[in-house]
């Protein structure tokens, strides 16, 4: 009887049942049909753990990102409404240099 085992692109075949054992203690799962459940669930739990470990880690980084976007959002508005009173002082100047420059000539 041969038994396959197979990890990440490795592929056992094997006769003896204690030693398909030893090589799923080792990380290898059945692909032969026979106990491929029993070691899938307990992956499964391993990687669910991996898997919402990871998520939260994003959500933080979501939240920190979030809350810079806010704050760039914030100066953007306030360097435009900075922005904007310099435009018409600056118009304003040249208005009354070109004024007075002309008043002067006559």
């Amino acid at each position: 009887m041969k038994i396959e085992l197979r990890k990440d692109n490795v592929v056992k075949n094997v006769d003896s049942e204690d030693r398909a054992k030893a090589l799923m203690a080792k990380g290898f799962v059945r692909t032969d049909g026979k106990g491929a459940g029993k070691v899938k669930a307990a992956n499964s739990g391993k990687e669910l753990a991996e898997v919402q470990a990871k998520l939260a880690d994003t959500q933080a980084k979501l939240e920190e990102a979030s809350k810079y976007a806010e704050e760039a959002d914030k100066k953007i508005d306030s360097l435009t409404l900075e922005l904007e009173g310099t435009k018409e002082q600056l118009e304003a100047a040249v208005k009354a240099n070109t004024t007075g420059k002309a008043s002067a000539k006559k």
